[in-house]
Order: C-alpha cells, then sequence, then structure tokens
C-alpha cells in the first residue's frame, strides 16, 4: 500500500473509505495536503475532523501542527497525579516513534534519486527540523515538573518508595530520555541535511549543522598524530578536520582506537622502546579516565561490542601476538579470550551479530571469531599477505578493502562467501587509524591521509591530508 501522492515512501494511514476506493496518505501528507484530495463529502467531513480533532488517548500519531499542539498542559498543570505524566509520556513516544519512521523514509528517498523526490525533499527536511525542535522544548517543560516521575527517578538514592506503577513510569521515561539523547545527537538526520545542502536541495548552512553534533559523533572519524598528545577528528559531512591538546601523560605511538559507548577507546603504546598496555577513555569533553593496564602491545586490532571491548593480537619485544582478550568498561576489568589461531598485527576488525570478522596485514587469512562460544572458524578467503585491510559492514553487505591488492564484498547473512569487485588504489605506506561512517560512505584514515570509500560507485578515493 502506498501513500496517495505518488513517489511519496513514507508509511502510509487510512485517511477515509470512500464507495469506490480506500484512500491513503503519509502522516507528513495527511498535516499538510489533505485539501488537495478529490472532494467527496467523506473527504470534506475527514478533513473537519483533522482541524478540530476530538482528544484520544489511543491515537499514536502526531497532530496537523506538532508545534502547535496542545498535548501539554500549562506549566501549572504540570503539578498533577503521575498518571498524567504518564499520559505526556506516551504522546511523546509516539511523536519519537513517528520521527523515527520520518528519518528513515528520507534515507529511502535520497537513495531513489529520483527528480520528484528532490522537489519534494526541501519542505519536508525542514518540516522534520522543526518537529525535532518542537519535541525537545516539550520534553524539556515536562522534566520542570517537581513531581515529574523522571526527575524522582534520579534524585531518588533507593527506588523502594516507588509504587508498583511509579516504577512503570519511569522506566518508560528512562527508555525516553535515551530515545530523546539519540534524536538530538541528529547522527542520522545531519547526513540527511548535509547531503541535501551537497546536491542544491534545501538552502541550510552545513556549518550550522556541524556545530549541533557532539564532539564524539559516530560518523566521524578519529585519530590521535603518532608520537603526539594530539587527537584529530574528521568531519564527512562538513569536510573539516579538527585538532585538540590531550592531557595525556605520555605522547602515544602504535596505538589502537575504537568508538566505544559514546566514549573513545584507546590502547596500547610504545615509549623509548618499551611496550605498554596502556589503557584509558576519552570522553565528549576531552577529559582523560585512566583504565587498568592490558598486555604490552602496539598495532592490535580493537572492536567494540555490547559493553566490551576486543582487543586482538598486536606486536610487542620485537614478535608478533596471538593472545586475545576482552574490556569490561563498567567494572574496568580484563578477561583472557582464547588465542588467534595465528599470531599477527595491525588487525582490522568489524562486528556482526555474534560474530567479528578479523583480519592482519601480516598473513592472508579471515578470522571469524564467535562471542558465545569464544572460537574461532576460517574463511576460504585468500587475501593478500603484507597489506593492510579494512572490514566495514554497511546494512546487509560487508566490504573488505585491502591496501595495493583488492576490494572484496559479501552479504552479512553469509560471510563465508566473497566476490572480488575491483582493484584497490590506497598506498600500503603507513599505519591504519580508525574508520567511520555515514548512510553512504566508509571513512578511514592512513597515517595523515583520509580516504573515502563510496558504497554506491564501489570506488576509494583520498578525499585530504590531515
Amino acid at each position: 500500500m502506498e501513500c496517495y501522492f505518488s513517489n511519496c515512501v513514507r508509511k502510509p494511514i487510512l485517511v477515509c473509505e470512500c464507495k469506490s476506493k480506500k484512500t491513503l496518505m503519509c502522516q507528513f501528507h495527511r498535516s499538510n495536503h489533505f485539501e488537495d484530495l478529490p472532494n467527496c463529502k467523506h473527504h470534506i467531513n475527514h478533513l473537519q475532523e483533522i482541524q478540530n480533532p476530538a482528544p484520544s488517548k489511543s491515537e499514536g500519531l502526531i497532530k496537523a501542527n506538532p508545534l502547535k499542539s496542545s498535548a501539554f498542559p500549562s506549566h501549572k498543570s504540570h503539578r498533577n497525579s503521575s498518571s498524567d505524566h504518564n499520559a505526556n509520556f506516551k504522546i511523546l513516544n509516539s511523536e519519537l516513534e513517528e520521527v523515527k519512521s520520518m528519518i528513515k523514509a528520507t534515507k529511502k528517498v535520497l537513495l531513489a534519486q529520483t527528480e520528484n523526490a528532490k522537489t519534494e525533499i526541501s519542505s519536508y527536511a525542514n518540516y522534520l527540523l522543526a518537529l525535532l525542535k518542537g519535541i525537545k522544548k516539550k520534553c524539556k517543560k515536562l522534566s520542570m515538573s517537581s513531581k515529574c516521575p523522571f526527575q524522582q527517578a534520579l534524585k531518588s538514592k533507593n527506588n523502594s518508595y516507588l509504587s508498583q506503577k511509579q516504577s512503570k513510569i519511569t522506566s518508560g521515561a528512562l527508555k525516553l530520555k535515551l530515545q530523546i539523547e539519540m534524536i538530538n545527537s541528529k547522527f542520522v538526520l545531519n547526513a540527511i541535511l548535509a547531503d541535501l545542502e551537497k546536491n542544491s536541495i534545501i538552502d541550510l548552512s552545513v556549518q550550522k549543522i556541524s556545530q549541533m553534533t557532539t564532539p564524539f559523533d559516530i560518523h566521524n572519524l578519529y585519530g590521535i598524530y603518532p608520537d603526539t598528545k594530539k587527537l584529530f577528528s574528521y568531519n564527512p559531512n562538513t569536510n573539516i578536520v579538527t585538532s585538540c591538546e590531550l592531557n595525556l601523560p605520555n605522547n602515544l605511538y602504535g596505538y589502537s582506537l575504537c568508538y566505544a559507548d559514546g566514549n573513545l577507546f584507546c590502547y596500547g603504546n610504545c615509549l623509548n622502546k618499551a611496550y605498554q598496555g596502556t589503557a584509558f577513555l576519552i570522553n565528549k569533553e576531552g577529559k582523560i579516565k585512566s583504565l587498568r593496564d592490558g598486555i604490552p602491545s602496539i598495532y592490535s586490532g580493537t572492536i567494540y561490542k555490547k559493553g566490551f571491548v576486543y582487543v586482538f593480537g598486536g606486536w610487542s619485544n620485537g614478535k608478533m601476538l596471538a593472545n586475545a582478550r576482552k574490556f569490561n568498561i563498567k567494572s574496568n576489568k580484563w578477561q583472557i579470550l582464547a588465542d588467534l589461531p595465528v599470531p599477527g598485527s595491525l588487525y582490522c576488525c568489524e562486528a556482526i551479530k555474534n560474530k567479528i570478522l578479523i583480519s592482519g596485514s601480516s598473513h592472508s587469512r579471515l578470522f571469524i571469531y564467535d562471542i558465545y562460544s569464544n572460537s574461532y572458524n576460517k574463511c576460504s578467503l585468500k587475501l593478500c599477505q603484507g597489506r593492510k585491510k579494512i572490514i566495514c559492514k554497511h546494512y546487509e553487505k560487508v566490504y573488505i578493502i585491502e591496501t595495493e591488492g583488492s576490494i572484496y564484498e559479501s552479504f552479512a547473512g553469509n560471510i563465508f562467501e566473497w566476490e572480488i569487485l575491483f582493484a584497490s588504489n590506497v598506498q600500503n605506506r603507513g599505519m591504519l587509524m580508525y574508520k567511520s561512517y555515514n548512510y553512504r560512505s566508509v571513512f578511514f584514515s592512513i597515517d595523515n591521509k583520509v580516504f573515502r570509500f563510496d558504497l554506491k560507485t564501489k570506488s576509494v578515493k583520498q578525499e585530504l591530508e590531515v
């Protein structure tokens, strides 16, 4: 079933039922273009209902104009019972779900790249941005209430005073807060709006968008300049590199870096030919939190998965390592895992469901580690020895990019079968630092060069030098 308006990919809802057929429209067109429908009596009556809606607790959709909606009572009425807050949270949840579906639909429209889609996307993107601002304002207004169960839960040191009903409301509020933080970060929205600006579809300042993002954005590319205390960040939306001086105890060399639950996890160092197992987190403000040291090594492969950072292989005291370990960020503890089938360094990893794909420059093999069974499977794919590998996933596809080698593709559901796409022109000199994604490209850095792997053309090109 499709929306009444052609080339619209958003999820439709039933507007009204005529004698001839059922009319379906998406929420966006239902709110803004209802008058464009045929003028039958059913449509006219339904239009009046939309313009003067009756309150309904079961309605899970936003109103015609969400920014002027009176879904929330005045400031004084926030001191009502927790049941009122529960209803308000339900309204917010429904609006957030609507925003999620709209973001998903916008991505589909962008990928379609049709002329009809481009003419419509301008007003739609601005509408979506305004809707987000409206939701944020409502959330702030709601949290000001002294009797808000969400506020009570934050201030309370124990939950023994909460009744069963209040506990249910609190858990819903905490879940809602996570959803709000995710949307406020605008990870997906920034990529969408930047792409619209790039293609001259809307007139929106990219510089303003970049200011909305948090210092550590999962779609940015990060690295630490070797033998320095400087962290650099590359924003693919703005093509701007920023750097900051970190308050590290020593200069870093041969470290491993990965994005872990809103922080950057750094591991390993070599100082004056002495190998160290230094581990620390860099938070959003750039503050350093020292962690328990691990096995002294450099050039290890790191990947974050479900609260743990997995570390594979490395180089220490003139030899390659085969050991594997995982680090629990919450408990600050290391745990030894099963050794790799062969020792190696300069590893690159990618997590797919309960498995981690691992490969390094020191050999030609691809290993698949099972998180639950703590065991390895060998893949029949033969890679080039002595070449660095970048393993990355995008939706249902997985890619392996070799420096001065080939580019391979596989489906995430079948990671044991691979197909060679093209030759890779990425230089083999230097150290792989990090990789990041947006919705249609993969970015990675080798030494001071940033490369972009375009998922549409399956080609790699150098973006800039840091």
